[in-house]
């Protein structure tokens, strides 16, 4: 299947990377996101292990419309092909192509929750993405490193 996101492009000033930004819908997005843990066996990885009361809680808070997502989520196109996947202003994406996630795995992961309990509500459900074009994976840690640990808690 393809999937067409109207995107805006930009270049990242300190290293020349490309992204893009713009508004994907949940049925897609579940399919096509990956996470990439890190596990004491296999140090490649750098994301989280899965919280899975925290995602059946953020799909139940969506079910119950007690909460939107409002923030985007931080992905990257590892494999990504200018000719195939980019044309003007359209990023294309087939069922093939992985968009790992930088931040926001338990989002992802909730939405598809709640889609698996009511597919037709969700299925339509846009998430604003920033999508990398092209990046390592070892930009994608440097990222998820700085977005990790340069957030602080809110105090109550």
């Amino acid at each position: 299947m393809i999937h067409t996101i109207q995107v805006q492009k930009s270049i990242m000033p300190r290293t020349n990377l490309l992204r893009c930004h713009g508004f994907i819908t949940a049925d897609p997005l579940c399919r096509l996101v990956h996470v990439d843990p890190y596990t004491m066996t296999d140090d490649t990885g750098y994301q989280r292990m899965l919280n899975q009361t925290r995602v059946a809680g953020i799909g139940r808070q969506l079910i119950n419309e007690e909460i939107d997502l409002p923030t985007g989520l931080l992905l990257n196109l590892r494999e990504f092909e200018p000719t195939r996947h980019l044309h003007g202003e359209l990023l294309t994406l087939t069922d093939d192509d992985v968009l790992y996630a930088v931040d926001g795995q338990h989002r992802v992961k909730g939405l598809e929750y709640a889609l698996s309990k009511d597919y037709w509500k969700f299925g339509k459900y846009e998430l604003s993405v920033d999508i990398g074009l092209g990046w390592t994976k070892e930009y994608e840690r440097e990222q998820f490193h700085v977005i990790n640990t340069e957030s602080r808690n809110i105090d109550p």
